[in-house]
């Protein structure tokens, strides 16, 4: 199996698109709300692993995983949902302090690469449409 990319630009291109001419306003809006909610997520994952929180962890994994699918952030979300399956599978093992800086560290690369996916829209397409960009 291979290893999933850290962001598949694909995921908003298609998104945006379905949404016809509001999509690149809601791909956007979409990015703001996932850049300030992801690391409030992370240090949830952080505050109940030293807390030894098992149900709080459990529910800052799940909320990864399914807010990192939607954008793309595909290694993020697969990371999540493996930390979310351990809380049920080894719930010991769940808590390992390394898990939060394994998911600090990937959310630093989806940041750069979502900022650069804007940053790319805006300068290439004079912002026009994020589906042409992203797609």
């Amino acid at each position: 199996m291979s290893e999933q990319p850290t962001l598949d630009p694909k995921v908003l291109g298609d998104f945006a698109e379905m949404l016809g001419a509001d999509g690149p306003a809601v791909v956007d809006e979409l990015i703001d709300t996932y850049l300030d909610d992801t690391p409030k997520r992370i240090a949830d994952v952080d505050e109940a692993t030293g807390a030894r929180d098992l149900e709080r962890l459990r529910r800052a994994a799940h909320t990864l995983k399914s807010s990192s699918a939607s954008v793309g952030a595909l290694k993020l979300s697969q990371m999540s949902a493996t930390l979310e399956r351990v809380t049920y599978e080894d719930p010991d093992a769940a808590f390992d302090a390394a898990c939060a800086s394994a998911l600090r560290g990937e959310l630093d690369r989806v940041q750069r690469e979502l900022e650069a996916l804007r940053t790319h829209q805006s300068v290439d397409q004079g912002n026009v449409g994020a589906h042409r960009v992203l797609a």
